[in-house]
């Protein structure tokens, strides 16, 4: 986690210690209105129990930003995002989205295996891919 300051109050559903930040080059790709990223105490438990694996990602939120290889705007919802990065040899994918007030929540986060990243990248066209 970061030390920037807090950009928003904190809401009855959100795990407020595990508040995430966005990379200042993905605020960019994204067209994002802030760094803040919100976590759901439901996907947060999520992340923990079903995705217990994908732990580490979570605490490397920094790093899995930073490592940005493919980025997808959904198809039918263009507030939300899939970012596949690559840390280390391990994939992880991400997905954020976008409320209309501008506040961006965390709605997964897990670990991918590599062949089905690949394939997950080769039957969809990046909206950006920093290549």
């Amino acid at each position: 986690m970061t030390n920037q300051p807090i950009d928003s109050p904190f809401e009855l559903w959100e795990a407020t210690n595990e508040r995430r930040w966005l990379s200042v080059e993905l605020i960019e790709r994204i067209d994002a209105m802030g760094r803040l990223v919100r976590v759901s105490h439901n996907v947060d438990t999520k992340i923990r129990t079903k995705h217990a694996a994908s732990v580490h990602f979570s605490e490397r939120f920094d790093d899995v930003m930073s490592n940005v290889r493919e980025l997808f705007q959904d198809r039918d919802n263009h507030l939300r995002w899939e970012v596949m990065s690559q840390v280390g040899d391990r994939w992880a994918l991400t997905v954020i989205e976008r409320t209309p007030m501008g506040v961006h929540n965390l709605v997964c986060l897990y670990h991918l295996r590599d062949s089905d990243a690949r394939r997950r990248i080769a039957r969809r066209k990046p909206v950006l891919n920093e290549e």
